[in-house]
C-alpha cells in the first residue's frame, strides 16, 4: 500500500492499513507479551501464542467466510479479531499438558525389607 498525503499526516490511519495489511506484524503486535496486562502469566502462556499466527489467520478466514456463506457482511478486519481474541481464556481451555504444565512424578518409597 503506497502511503498518500492523509494517511501520512493520520498515523492512526497508517497503522491500521499497515497492519490490515500485513497480517504478520497485526499478530506480532496484538499476540501478548510481557507488561500487556498479562501480570502473573507463566512464561508457558506467552510461548503457547509466539508460534500460532497462522492457527488465528485460518480462525478468523473461516469466521468470515461462514458469515459470507450465511449471506451476512464481513464482521470486521483482522486487527479487530485479534484486539478482540479473548487469549487467556483460550489458554485456560488447553489442558494442563498442552499449557506445559508438567505433572509430578510419582513419589516412590524404598524402603528396606
Amino acid at each position: 500500500m503506497a502511503a498518500t498525503f492523509s494517511t501520512v499526516n493520520n498515523p492512526n490511519v497508517w497503522n491500521t492499513n499497515f497492519l490490515e495489511d500485513n497480517p504478520a506484524f497485526a499478530f506480532q503486535a496484538a499476540r501478548p507479551t510481557r507488561g500487556m496486562n498479562f501480570e502473573g502469566a507463566p512464561r508457558s502462556f506467552f510461548d503457547y501464542f509466539r508460534n500460532r499466527q497462522s492457527q488465528l489467520e485460518q480462525e478468523f478466514v473461516g469466521e468470515q467466510g461462514r458469515l459470507a456463506a450465511s449471506g451476512q457482511p464481513p464482521s470486521g478486519t483482522n486487527v479487530d479479531f485479534l484486539n478482540q481474541f479473548p487469549w487467556m481464556q483460550r489458554w485456560l481451555a488447553l489442558t494442563p499438558e498442552q499449557r506445559g504444565v508438567r505433572s509430578a512424578q510419582p513419589l516412590r518409597w524404598n524402603i528396606p525389607r
